[in-house]
């Protein structure tokens, strides 16, 4: 599972939900049909995706269909499976990136987390107990990421481990 992002608060009367996406790649949505997880409350169907600016969206999903049930979601994380993720977003969640490894001039680094710092999102590496931050707009201009074994080539400038966090 993948940590997408957070239902903030019911919208509207008939149970949709305000939610921010944390994403590092594309432009976030999410098409009708999508399977979520809502933390505590299990499987949910997107059947409505409307943009409201800034990362924030409105969602209808089919099991939620009033005010009341919607605030029971209220600050609920949401999740996705990677296999959906894969088939249906066009956009990649920032935090699918933990747990990848990144290959930079013959070394190997370890991403262990995501920042979504407003519009400039990081990747937290970890090299040799030390961490640091990588742009997830550098990993996505100047690297290759393969998805299926989890890896990250690309040319780290020099120097950018000693910057601190």
């Amino acid at each position: 599972m993948v940590f997408l992002g957070r239902a903030e608060k019911p919208h509207g009367l008939k149970g949709a939900l305000s939610v921010r996406f944390f994403s590092g790649h594309g432009i976030p949505g999410i098409s009708s049909g999508t399977v979520l997880y809502l933390d505590g409350i299990g499987a949910v169907t997107v059947s409505r995706c409307t943009v409201r600016g800034d990362s924030r969206f409105s969602l209808t999903f089919r099991e939620i269909r009033s005010r009341e049930e919607a605030e029971v979601c209220r600050n609920a994380a949401l999740y996705i499976s990677r296999e959906e993720a894969s088939e249906k977003l066009e956009f990649i969640p920032l935090y699918s990136f933990p747990g990848f490894t990144i290959r930079s001039r013959g070394e190997d680094l370890r991403v262990v987390d995501a920042e979504p710092s407003g519009s400039n999102p990081m990747l937290t590496v970890e090299k040799d107990g030390k961490l640091f931050n990588v742009p997830i707009i550098m990993v996505m201009n100047q690297g290759t990421v393969d998805w299926e074994n989890m890896v990250i080539v690309i040319d780290l400038p020099e120097g950018l481990e000693d910057l601190p966090i």
